[in-house]
């Protein structure tokens, strides 16, 4: 991503448009494309203000402050790997109960969160601390891997939420 963080002042909206516009071609925005479109903001805005990544300041320890945006963050994954909703809350629960950092501090989200609050709630989940990031992540991997199977799909998410969060994942194979 160094690429994108040393790209000119003056390309960076124009490209950052142009990949807007080319993940709502069908009019919808997967999460992967999401995932994408906040990874070339965040290096992009690394890259102008030469800030460092919000995981590397002060980190939030009270997972209980970012219960919100862990949940939607996981139950999103949840409804990617099911789209029935009752499997997608099952798998979350269960996820989000294995970790014992998690463990009865999330509940499933209210209303369906909407992948344009996706920055807000990657940026959110990205300042917690390296502990809490990592059992979000395996919590997201225990919700990929409920049918004991991962897709390229699958796994191409896990490891863009470990980018994007700052939690590192080894490269693993699809099953």
């Amino acid at each position: 991503c160094s690429g994108l963080r040393k790209t000119q002042e003056e390309a960076k909206e124009p490209l950052l448009r142009k990949l807007e516009t080319l993940s709502d071609t069908d009019h919808k925005i997967s999460l992967k494309e999401a995932l994408v479109l906040h990874m070339a903001r965040s290096q992009i805005k690394l890259g102008s203000t030469q800030q460092p990544h919000p995981s590397s300041g002060r980190l939030t320890k009270n997972v209980e402050k970012i219960a919100p945006q862990v949940s939607d963050l996981l139950y999103l994954t949840a409804t990617v790997s099911s789209q029935d909703s009752e499997a997608a809350s099952a798998l979350f629960q269960k996820a989000a109960d294995s970790q014992y950092l998690l463990s009865g501090k999330l509940r499933l989200p209210e209303q369906k969160m909407n992948l344009k609050n996706l920055d807000h709630v990657l940026q959110t989940v990205s300042t917690a601390s390296y502990g809490i990031r990592r059992q979000v992540l395996a919590a997201a991997a225990e919700i990929v891997l409920a049918d004991e199977k991962a897709s390229e799909a699958e796994w191409t998410l896990l490891r863009l939420i470990s980018a994007a969060i700052g939690a590192p994942m080894p490269p693993l194979a699809p099953t």
